[in-house]
């Protein structure tokens, strides 16, 4: 199946299961919400491509959250780690 893993400063880190897909907010609550000490503005997920590259894609849950830089919120992909320093 589906996982991806949200791990770092998340009330409930761990590996979550999906069927339907999955955005970065909707892993990010799945995992109880960001910790209180959290760098809300410096998470990152991390995506192995197909060839076996790593990549790192930016997400700032505080502009995200203001309804700012949407794009962020990328839809996650199965293996895709979520940190949040």
């Amino acid at each position: 199946g589906n996982r991806v893993y949200v791990i770092g400063n998340v009330n409930n880190p761990g590996v979550y299961g999906f069927s339907k897909r999955l955005d970065v907010m909707q892993a990010l609550t799945l995992a109880g919400g960001i910790g209180k000490f959290a760098e809300a503005r410096d998470i990152r997920i991390l995506r192995r491509e197909d060839d076996g590259t790593q990549r790192t894609l930016a997400f700032d849950y505080a502009a995200v959250t203001r309804g700012r830089a949407l794009e962020q919120n990328v839809l996650l992909a199965s293996g895709d780690v979520v940190v949040v320093p």
